[in-house]
């Protein structure tokens, strides 16, 4: 009975330890959609401040930005771009850590069967020749 009250309690501790990771993560994930979130709108403010003349090119208005202030927001820009590939691939990467594609690579065809069958594949060839 011990064995049993011990066991229980050892998986009440276990499920209570994952739902703890659960809210931290989704608290994470929602502090990441709220910046993405301020981020967009920002730009779709600055988006909306940009106004196409006749002659097809962009005239700002109102940003009274200075060139530095541009090139700081572009340097954010690109610092902002590296981290969400950065995440966007340890994501895919944690996904396919055990689902990847598997390949036969215990042979090899030779660069003329190789070619035949991409033409193959792609309906170009006629698969009795």
């Amino acid at each position: 009975m011990e064995m049993a009250r011990a066991a229980e309690a050892q998986a009440r501790a276990e499920f209570e330890a994952a739902k703890a990771a659960a809210a931290l993560e989704e608290a994470e994930r929602q502090e990441r959609l709220a910046k993405e979130k301020k981020e967009n709108d920002e730009a779709q403010a600055l988006l909306e401040k940009e106004e196409m003349d006749k002659g097809g090119t962009i005239r700002k208005r109102g940003l009274g930005l200075t060139i530095k202030q541009r090139l700081e927001l572009l340097q954010n820009a690109e610092e902002r771009w590296l981290e969400n590939y950065r995440q966007s691939l340890a994501d895919w990467s944690e996904r396919n850590q055990f689902e990847a594609e598997a390949y036969d690579t215990s042979s090899a065809l030779t660069p003329i069967q190789s070619r035949i069958e991409a033409l193959r594949q792609k309906g170009m060839m006629d698969v009795a020749s």
